[in-house]
C-alpha cells in the first residue's frame, strides 16, 4: 500500500511552520539514537503515544518536518478516539526518513552496495510513502527519475499528507480491511457512475487518467482493490478537520477535483468509519444517492440482520415468483451457518434476484457493472454484490443452486489473507491447487461414457449446458471427442471455467462449494439442493470438497481432509 506522486512538476517547498497546537507537554521525550549501517534513526521514547518508541525520525538534526510530521499524527489521534484506539491497539509505527537510500542502508544486513542502492531507487520512484504490517514509511525526498542520486525534496505539507495517507492505511488494516467490506466497494461503484454523469471539464476519463491511483482499482487486492480510496479520503477528512494554525497537511489535487465533488458515498463511508468505527446506515447512504436498492429492487425482508437486509427481489411479479424468491431467501438464511454465515456477515454482500439477465444489467447500470450473456448468476467484487435471474431465455434457472454459487465466491475470497493483508482467493492457492490436480487426475482414469472396470461411466446420460447429450452411445459426440473428462467437464459446462472472479479455477471453487454446502444438511442444517452442473460428477471430487467442508465449518481448510494416499497434504 503505497502513497504514489502524481505528476513530477518541481513543486515549490513549503516553508516549515510551526503549527502552534494545543498538544499535551511532551518534555519527557527522548530522541533516542539508533545507528546501522551509519544511517542513525531518532526513535522518541518516554511519551504518549506515539513516542512511547513507534515514532521514527531517520533523517538531519534540525529538520523542522520531525516535529510537524508528529503534529499531524498527534492531531489525527485527537480527533478520532476510535482512531486512536486502533492505532495504540496496534502498535502502528511510523518512520520518516530523508529518501529511500537511507531506508534500504538502515535496514540492509550491511552496507550495501552503490548497486543495490540504485536498483532500490529505481524500484522506489514517485513513491512517497507505504504501509505494511502497521508500519509506515515517509520520504521527506522522494526518487524522482532514473539519474541515481535524483531526489525531489517534498513540501512539509505534503509530508504531512503522506503522513496521514498511510494512517489511513494502518487503520483500515486495524478495523479488519474496511475496504474489503463489499459496502465499501458498493459506495465507491456508486460515486464511479455519478462522476460519470456529472464530471463535463474534466471528464470522469479525464480525471481518472490524472488521478489514476486514487481512482482506479487495484485488481491485485482483491477484495481490498479500493485501498487508495479509502486511505487518500482518510487523509482529506483529518485535513478538513484540522484547519487551524495552517492545518496539519496539504490537499492532494485529487481531492478538489475529483473525491470532494463526486466520491460523497464513500467519503461519507470513512467519514462513519473514522468518527464511530461503523459502516453508514441506509438511511444515511440514501441521503447521497447511495443505498443498496437498485432501480426496481426491493428488500424481501425487512428485519434487520443476515440476510434480510442483503436479499432484494428485483422482479414486477412477486406473487408468481413467490417459489423462486423462497428458494433464493432460504438459501441465505440457511447459508447462515458455521464459519459461512460469519463470512456473511463480515463481508455483507448483496444478492439480487432478477427475473432476466435484461433486467439485472438495467439495474447494475447505477453500480457500472453488467452481466455476462447467457450467465445465470455474477458476482462482482468491485461492486459488493451478487445477481441471480430466474430464467435464461425460456429455461428456469435453478434458483438455489446459483444463489450458493455465488456464496461460493465470497467464501473463496474470504477465507484466504495472506499475512501481509493482501488477500486473495483460494482458488489459487498452492493447497487448493494441489488438491484439484490429484482430484483430476483421478477423474481421468474413470469411464467417459462407456463403464470401466467398477462399471462407471461419468457422462453417461448427462447433458451439457446447451442440453446436449454428451455421449453418442459409448464415445464421446463429436463435440467433446478426444478430450480427457475435466476437459470434458470444462467445455460441457463453461461456468466452472469462467475468471470472473480473478480466479483461474473460481468456478470449479464455488460450484464444488455450492454442491458440498448441498449435501452438509446435518452439520450446517442445509437444503440437499440438486445440482445443476456437476450432477453425479460432483461425486468425485472428494480432496477439494474436503477442503471446501473445513472452510464453511470453520476456515480450516485440513479439518475433514482424508490423509495420504487418499489426499495429498493442504
Amino acid at each position: 500500500m503505497q502513497r504514489l506522486k502524481m505528476m513530477f512538476a518541481c513543486w515549490a517547498l513549503l516553508g516549515a511552520v510551526s503549527l502552534g497546537m494545543a498538544v499535551p507537554a511532551q518534555a519527557q521525550v527522548v530522541r533516542q539514537p539508533i545507528t546501522k549501517n551509519g544511517i542513525t534513526c531518532y526513535q522518541h521514547v518516554g511519551g504518549t503515544y506515539p513516542e512511547n518508541g513507534f515514532y521514527y525520525f531517520c533523517g538531519d538534526d534540525n529538520d523542522p518536518n520531525e516535529e510537524e510530521v508528529l503534529n499531524s499524527i498527534r492531531a489525527a489521534l485527537n480527533t478520532s478516539p476510535a482512531v486512536n484506539a486502533k492505532m495504540i491497539g496496534n502498535d502502528a509505527t511510523f518512520y520518516i526518513w530523508k529518501n529511500s537510500t537511507y531506508r534500504a542502508t538502515y535496514n540492509a544486513s550491511k552496507p550495501p552496495t552503490q548497486a543495490v542502492l540504485q536498483t532500490y531507487y529505481n524500484s522506489q520512484i514517485g513513491i512517497e510513502g507505504d504501509t505494511f504490517n502497521f508500519i509506515s514509511n515517509i520520504y521527506s525526498t522522494i526518487a524522482y527519475t532514473n539519474g541515481f542520486p535524483n531526489f525531489h525534496l517534498e513540501g512539509t505539507g505534503n509530508i504531512q499528507h503522506t503522513a496521514l495517507h498511510e494512517m489511513g492505511h494502518e487503520y483500515d488494516e486495524a478495523t479488519g480491511f474496511a475496504t474489503a467490506n463489499p459496502a465499501f466497494s458498493r459506495a465507491v461503484s456508486v460515486d464511479q457512475v455519478y462522476m460519470n454523469t456529472h464530471a463535463v471539464n474534466p471528464s470522469a476519463a479525464t480525471l481518472r487518467s490524472t488521478y489514476g491511483y486514487y481512482l482506479n482499482p487495484k485488481p491485485n487486492n482483491i477484495p481490498q482493490m479500493w485501498t487508495e480510496a479509502y486511505a487518500e479520503e482518510f487523509a482529506e477528512y483529518m485535513i478538513a478537520q484540522n484547519p487551524q494554525n495552517g492545518g496539519i497537511g496539504t490537499p492532494d489535487p485529487a481531492e478538489a477535483a475529483a473525491l470532494k465533488p463526486y466520491f460523497k458515498a464513500s467519503s461519507l463511508y470513512v467519514d462513519k468509519n473514522i468518527v464511530d468505527g461503523r459502516q453508514p446506515t441506509e438511511a444515511e447512504l440514501v441521503t447521497v444517492n447511495a443505498g443498496n436498492a437498485l432501480p426496481g429492487c426491493t428488500l424481501i425482508n425487512t428485519n434487520s440482520g443476515w440476510p434480510n437486509q442483503n436479499a432484494y427481489y428485483c422482479g414486477t411479479n412477486p406473487n408468481g415468483d413467490q417459489g423462486n424468491i423462497n428458494a433464493f431467501f432460504d438459501t441465505l438464511v440457511n447459508d447462515g451457518q458455521g464459519f459461512l454465515g460469519t463470512q456473511n456477515q463480515n463481508q455483507n454482500p448483496i444478492f439480487y434476484l432478477f427475473p432476466t439477465a435484461t433486467a439485472a444489467n438495467t439495474a447494475l447500470v447505477a453500480l457500472n457493472v453488467a452481466m455476462t450473456a447467457n450467465t445465470p448468476s455474477q458476482t462482482f467484487y468491485g461492486a459488493g454484490v451478487s445477481a441471480v435471474v430466474e430464467t435464461i431465455g425460456k429455461t428456469q434457472v435453478a434458483i438455489a443452486n446459483r444463489t450458493q454459487h455465488e456464496q461460493g465466491r465470497w467464501l473463496n475470497q474470504y477465507s484466504f489473507t495472506s499475512p501481509s493483508g493482501n488477500t486473495t482467493l483460494v482458488s489459487d492457492s498452492s493447497g487448493w491447487t494441489t488438491e484439484l490436480n490429484f482430484d483430476i487426475v483421478a477423474f481421468n482414469k474413470l469411464g467417459g461414457c462407456a463403464k470401466d472396470v467398477n462399471g462407471v461411466a461419468v457422462f453417461s446420460g448427462q447433458n451439457d449446458y446447451l442440453g446436449k447429450p454428451i455421449c453418442s452411445g459409448t464415445k464421446l459426440s463429436s463435440t467433446y471427442s478426444g478430450l480427457k473428462n475435466w476437459n470434458v467437464v470444462l467445455k460441457a459446462w463453461p461456468v466452472l471455467s469462467d475468471t470472473q472472479d480473478g480466479g483461474a479455477t473460481g468456478g470449479v471453487f464455488a460450484e464444488l462449494m455450492a454442491v458440498q454446502t448441498g449435501a452438509q444438511v446435518v452439520v450446517n442444517q442445509m437444503y440437499a439442493y440438486q445440482d445443476t452442473y456437476l450432477g453425479n460428477i460432483s461425486g468425485e471430487f472428494e480432496c477439494t470438497k474436503a477442503v471446501i467442508s473445513g472452510l464453511i465449518e470453520s476456515n480450516n481448510p485440513s479439518q475433514h481432509l482424508p490423509p495420504s494416499p487418499i489426499c495429498p497434504a493442504y
